[in-house]
């Protein structure tokens, strides 16, 4: 079976080896969105077939879970429903905090809820390494006004940029190899 030309395969699907990329491209995608599970290195070394998009994640928290169930309900003694998801008052950014006191951030949508890494993923200063290798596209994720503005000066700003005033967060497994 062939897909549609405009099927992408994001982050469940975990990518991050050359063999993913033949199957789905046998499938006849769009794209794909590259594991933040592997670095650079790994990246570099993929066949990556020639009609094939790539995306990587490049600033944000990244997604750690997706759940059906919503972990303010039991506060609100609500029952869950769709309709009664839809008009939340609660719906947008809270947080989960551990043991630790580190604040995971999680936002809640009509029938699930995501939750977030507590430190965001930030490779503004590694864009060079990302231009020069097999990725087409860069992916941020915008939770927040800070992420919102982050955004904007990169975008207005990123070949003048200053890496040095990006330098807050994990650079993740990008600089690592998976072996």
């Amino acid at each position: 079976n062939n897909l549609n030309k405009n099927v992408w395969c994001g982050e469940g699907l975990n990518i991050c080896n050359s063999q993913s990329l033949k199957f789905w491209d046998s499938l006849n995608i769009k794209g794909v969105e590259l594991s933040s599970e592997i670095g650079i290195k790994e990246i570099n070394e993929m066949n990556i077939p020639k009609n094939m998009e790539t995306d990587y994640f490049f600033y944000g928290n990244t997604k750690l879970m997706t759940l059906k169930y919503c972990p303010i309900s039991p506060i609100l003694n609500c029952n869950l429903s769709e309709s009664s998801c839809k008009n939340c008052k609660y719906k947008g950014l809270h947080f989960l905090q551990d043991e630790k006191n580190k604040k995971f951030p999680f936002k809640r949508f009509e029938n699930y809820t995501e939750i977030y890494n507590s430190v965001k993923t930030n490779l503004f200063s590694n864009i060079k390494e990302l231009s020069n290798s097999n990725i087409t596209t860069i992916r941020f994720r915008i939770l927040d006004k800070k992420d919102v503005d982050i955004y904007n000066e990169y975008i207005s700003k990123y070949e003048k940029m200053n890496s040095n005033f990006f330098n807050n967060g994990t650079k993740g497994h990008f600089l690592k190899s998976a072996d």
